[in-house]
């Protein structure tokens, strides 16, 4: 799965703007290059094939290639599809490890889910450096053997295997989903960057990996960080590399590129606007123009239930269709592509609408209205059959509590600097590990020796840190009076007395375990729940809970706890 060859001629995507000279084949960065230096004369492409939105292409065509035709999607929304920026409370060990495990952990988590909801997607890793790439392999074999999903995937990816690389060997992969790691961040989780260098991204051509890299994906590219693009300082940083990469981030994070861009263009024809106007008159808003220079959708209907996205693609045999120099280009490759990126389309010629106009009107209503309830069905939740992990979207609605609990957040506390966890005395570690408590409690025994490990700049927690924290642990009951143990878990009195529910969907997957979950957390959420839903049945409970948490599945052991803690 993990793949250590470096494939130097693979690289499929023409980088425009390198000089062309003789040299050593093996100091040439891709086939392009070898070519250049034999004097073969270049075109550039214009249309880009691989990705399904927009976004994926969007700073790479800004950045380096500047032309690129890229049909236009029904909609801008990054959810399913798209470049997407995933803020993780990670650490990176610069000093130790040279990893971030917190980072590494989120991925394997993702592609876990991945495995059980999206398996016929295929899914490849990419990683800024080596060390990261092993450490989420390692976080990937141990999870797939108490995951048969996870394990199944891994083995049976389909057509396309599962890759995890780091970027120096991705050269022509392309997967539909693309989950990337960027590993480097602060030294603290939710400090400042204390360095500006990115690996291989800082050195001479680093943004010419970066261009390859976010450029792998057809239909997502996730983008797993630890920090924002406002903390990368461009003063402090050398060489182009971190520049595209603030940029890449700023448009995962916003969507918006940092440049004006010209918004519904003219009408091509009277025509056009004959029919736009016919369409505004049945309540819907048109929007003209759509999409880049040489391949634009005449007229694109807003959906009236989500107006960031367009429910239906009206061609008009315009200028734009007439000027086609083939049948070919106008016809049926241009419709393939289009419906291909999930665009629904209908024509009307102006023959028809010139000498049948009422007819042509009433034939656009009934488009119309089919358009907006296919659309409201693409925008139900899929009814499934009850599996080993029920999903938690139900056919029939489940009302659920107006109050939404906050994001789960790893505790901040202050550590000697540069100290090792073995040599802190005890009553400093005990001190250490209240703060904890009192910002995460309840929180359970295993995950304070993880958090200790944690703060400590440690990736990775072994029989020592264990040791140390226990006995740090026993001198609280002396030393804090105010916190106790719960069985397994950790909190202060008032924890205990008002527990707080906190959404887990954004945390470390170790928080995300049932067994890591206080029975009086749980109870405290069931409580809510009847509060806010006197009518809601008991066989109800399991959902609304699980959805208090932030869990989009839910296990049948979820469901017996919740059921037992109800009675």
């Amino acid at each position: 799965m993990i793949a250590d060859e470096a494939d130097p001629l693979g690289d499929e995507e023409a980088t425009p703007g390198r000089s062309a000279s003789v040299a050593p084949i093996a100091d040439l960065e891709s086939i392009l290059s070898l070519c250049e230096a034999r004097g073969v004369e270049s075109q550039m492409l214009r249309w880009h094939y691989r990705s399904r939105h927009p976004s994926l292409i969007q700073v790479s065509n800004a950045e380096f290639y500047k032309h690129l035709v890229m049909p236009p999607a029904p909609t801008m929304e990054r959810k399913a599809k798209g470049l997407i920026l995933r803020r993780v409370a990670g650490a990176y060990d610069r000093g130790g490890q040279r990893t971030n495990a917190i980072e590494a952990e989120a991925i394997a988590s993702a592609v876990a889910q991945h495995a059980k909801t999206s398996s016929s997607a295929s899914l490849g890793v990419i990683t800024f450096s080596t060390a990261q790439r092993d450490l989420i392999g390692d976080c990937l074999e141990a999870k797939r053997r108490a995951d048969p999903s996870l394990d199944a995937f891994l083995r049976e990816s389909g057509r396309e295997d599962v890759f995890v690389k780091n970027l120096e060997n991705v050269q022509g992969d392309e997967r539909d989903v693309i989950l990337v790691s960027i590993g480097y961040g602060p030294r603290e989780a939710g400090k400042p960057l204390d360095s500006m260098a990115f690996g291989p991204i800082s050195t001479e051509g680093g943004e010419r990996r970066l261009n390859v890299l976010f450029t792998r994906a057809r239909l997502r590219c996730e983008i797993f960080a630890s920090f924002g693009s406002g903390d990368i300082n461009l003063e402090r940083a050398t060489g182009e590399g971190p520049r595209v990469l603030k940029r890449f981030l700023q448009f995962a994070e916003t969507g918006i590129l940092e440049e004006s861009r010209p918004t519904d263009a003219n009408f091509d024809s009277p025509f056009e606007a004959t029919v736009a106007a016919a369409i505004e008159s049945f309540g819907y808003r048109v929007d003209s123009q759509v999409g880049s220079a040489g391949f634009k959708i005449d007229l694109a209907v807003r959906d009236p239930a989500e107006p960031g996205r367009h429910m239906l693609a009206i061609e008009c045999d315009g200028a734009s269709y007439h000027s086609a120099l083939w049948a070919r280009e106008r016809d049926r490759l241009r419709q393939e592509v289009l419906e291909g990126l999930g665009w629904r389309i209908y024509r009307i010629w102006s023959t028809d609408w010139f000498y049948r106009r009422a007819e042509q009107i009433e034939k656009l209503r009934l488009v119309l209205e089919a358009a907006r309830a296919e659309a409201a069905r693409d925008r139900a939740p899929p009814v499934r059959l009850r599996a080993a992990a029920e999903p938690l979207a139900r056919p029939q609605p489940i009302a659920v509590p107006a109050f939404r609990a906050s994001a789960y957040e790893l505790a901040k506390c202050q550590i000697p600097q540069g100290a090792d966890i073995h040599a802190v005395p005890e009553e400093e570690l005990a001190a250490i590990l209240r703060c904890v408590i009192e910002q995460e409690g309840p929180i359970h025994h295993d995950e304070l020796v993880r958090r200790a490990s944690l703060l400590f700049g440690k990736g990775r927690t072994g029989p020592r840190i264990s040791e140390a924290v226990a006995r740090a642990l026993d001198l609280l009951p002396t030393l804090a009076p105010d916190l106790c143990r719960e069985v397994e878990f950790w909190c202060t009195k008032a924890q205990k007395d008002a527990p707080p529910l906190r959404d887990r969907a954004g945390a470390p997957a170790s928080l995300q375990k049932l067994d890591m979950i206080a029975s009086i957390e749980i109870k405290a959420a069931i409580a809510l729940v009847r509060q806010q839903n006197a009518r809601m049945k008991d066989a109800d409970l399991p959902v609304a809970v699980a959805r208090l948490f932030g869990f989009q599945r839910m296990k049948p052991a979820m469901r017996s706890l919740v059921l037992s803690l109800a009675d």
